[in-house]
């Protein structure tokens, strides 16, 4: 059985409900996800993107940088110190 805690299913459930023209609904997700999960790197760096999306790029940045610092031998790592640096 799926288990609802399981932090990854809850990203994907988040990315894969995105609408573009709703992103309050994924923050929704997101945002609960990364405050109970503070050293989960996946919910972080798909808030980042989020806030990218939407134009935040100073916080996008920062969350990026956090990932970046968290796990930065882990793929997710690489790739969110990627994206901070693109800006």
């Amino acid at each position: 059985r799926p288990d609802p805690r399981n932090v990854e299913a809850r990203v994907g459930l988040a990315v894969a409900g995105f609408d573009k023209d709703r992103p309050a609904d994924a923050f929704g997700l997101l945002g609960p996800l990364v405050r109970d999960n503070p050293d989960a790197a996946s919910p972080r760096l798909h808030l980042a993107l989020l806030l990218r999306w939407i134009g935040s790029h100073d916080k996008a940045r920062a969350e990026f940088r956090q990932v970046a610092r968290a796990a930065p031998d882990a793929r997710l790592g690489r790739l969110a110190a990627a994206f901070a640096e693109v800006g």
